[in-house]
């Protein structure tokens, strides 16, 4: 399991949800937490982080996540234990799970504050793979300030460390964000009728989709498996390929839908609105798309990707409003 769904001790096996795992789970807690047993508690409190998160139920895993750390620091302050290898990791993977948690909630500020504090941590740890998950972390916020080729660098710090210490699924996943990076960078250089540097970069795109297929047939790979046609129909539209994205993406609504999936289905409506805004007469379907999107989105329990349908749909909004101002002159 890699970092950036963090397998504390015990290991969290349960899955989340199940009422009478999180009996057991929540009455441990409570007894740690009346007998001031904060290790007990800070584990049994990530454990149950760990295990939403998986479920990506960030709402909840979020809560425990900043319980975990707080029982954590309060048993290690001004302990000299505190400087030991195996506390600062713990704490690390804390870091890590939490910025996440918070960043897919939209607490950007907090999602900040802990990706700068997991960075001060992983320079005392040199060489500890869980820097990775950082990295990962600081692209998403890269990404989320349309800074796409800072976000790119450390997606690409991220994944050559995943190459040489992670599992396949990691590696897919990470790959195929890389490959949506890419083609922000390609889609803003291309507006800025930088061609050479839009195709460059599509290039980038096309290499990491080559390794963004995920393995296995289980539900994660089916929602990764969702993302990488939600992607690869980005790069097709870019690289100008003729083929039928918006069936493709419809497909993969339905299959959203039927998972009870918003997120990834919110992904498609983004995607499908962006397809129809590149097609002449189209911006009707686009705006329709792009409003389902936003819905979708901010009541998933990652109400933090509802800034890029929100973009869109400002963006039209202030392009219209300018018609208005111009025809008023």
């Amino acid at each position: 399991m890699h970092p950036d769904r963090p397998s504390p001790h015990p290991p969290a096996t349960e899955i989340a949800g199940d009422p009478i795992a999180d009996a057991l789970l929540n009455d441990a807690l409570e007894d740690a937490l009346d007998q001031s047993d904060l290790i007990t508690a800070s584990r049994v409190a990530f454990e149950q982080s760990v295990r939403y998160h998986r479920a990506e139920l960030y709402s909840v895993a979020v809560s425990y996540s900043d319980l975990a750390i707080e029982a954590w620091r309060t048993f290690f302050h001004a302990r000299p234990s505190r400087a030991l290898p195996s506390v600062r990791f713990t704490e690390l993977r804390m870091l890590n799970a939490s910025a996440a948690q918070h960043f897919n909630r939209g607490h950007f500020d907090v999602a900040v504050e802990r990706i700068q504090e997991a960075r001060r941590l992983g320079a005392l740890l040199p060489g500890v793979a869980l820097i990775a998950s950082t990295e990962w972390n600081a692209a998403l916020m890269e990404r989320w300030r349309s800074d796409f080729p800072k976000a790119l660098e450390h997606a690409q710090r991220a994944l050559a460390i995943y190459r040489r210490t992670s599992d396949p699924m990691s590696i897919a996943r990470l790959s195929l964000f890389a490959a949506q990076i890419a083609l922000d960078c390609a889609s803003m250089f291309r507006a800025r009728g930088a061609e050479q540097q839009a195709a460059s970069y599509l290039d980038r795109a096309r290499a990491h989709l080559e390794i963004a297929r995920p393995p296995g047939n289980d539900l994660a790979a089916i929602a990764v498996d969702g993302n990488f046609r939600v992607i690869y129909s980005i790069y097709s539209r870019l690289a100008g390929k003729n083929e039928d994205r918006v069936g493709l993406l419809e497909s993969v609504a339905r299959r959203a839908r039927s998972l009870d999936h918003p997120l990834l289905e919110g992904e498609v409506y983004t995607a499908l609105g962006n397809e129809f805004a590149s097609q002449a007469g189209k911006t009707g379907e686009a705006l329709i798309c792009f409003r389902k999107a936003f819905r979708l989105l901010l009541s998933s329990h990652a109400p933090a990707y509802a800034v890029w349908p929100l973009r869109a749909l400002k963006h039209d909004w202030e392009y219209n409003l300018d018609l208005v101002a111009h025809s008023l002159r």
